[in-house]
């Protein structure tokens, strides 16, 4: 187990997976979410998106939309209509503006953030998720974008 491992299971502030073809964004959400006390867990575009968010059972998963590999939309619909990953909270991340106009096809997600976006919306965004208060106030003056 890693050092970043260690301290995210001393603080356990919860799993989050990571289902993104972006392999820099995942290393980013690894390395944000990680150093507030979360084990991250990237899907590794090897297996099937639904098979790796019931294999790993996380707290919460963010997801794209957009990915050559699957589409978002039908991750989510699978996960929230099986029964043993409906429970899990869903944030959509994506860097289209397509999202805020489908409407509908959302309804299942429990969020949705819109890349760019900055530190702290995501990190009070899975705090709610996984149960927690959001952080109070800026973690610095003027956050950075992500």
């Amino acid at each position: 187990m890693s050092s970043s491992s260690n301290a995210s299971a001393r603080l356990g502030r919860g799993k989050v997976a990571v289902v993104d073809d972006d392999d820099n964004f995942v290393e980013l959400m690894t390395l944000v979410l990680g150093s507030e006390g979360y084990e991250v867990v990237g899907w590794g575009k090897d297996s099937e998106p639904v098979s790796f968010i019931e294999r790993e059972r996380p707290d919460v998963v963010l997801l794209d939309l957009w990915m050559p590999q699957a589409d978002g939309l039908q991750v989510l619909n699978q996960v929230k209509s099986r029964a043993e990953t409906a429970a899990i909270p869903v944030l959509v991340v994506t860097a289209t503006d397509v999202p805020m106009r489908k409407g509908p096809a959302l309804d299942q997600a429990d969020g949705v953030l819109a890349k760019p976006f900055d530190v702290d919306e995501l990190l009070g965004v899975v705090a709610l998720a996984t149960g927690q208060d959001p952080p109070l106030g800026e973690r610095c003056h003027g956050s950075s974008p992500v």
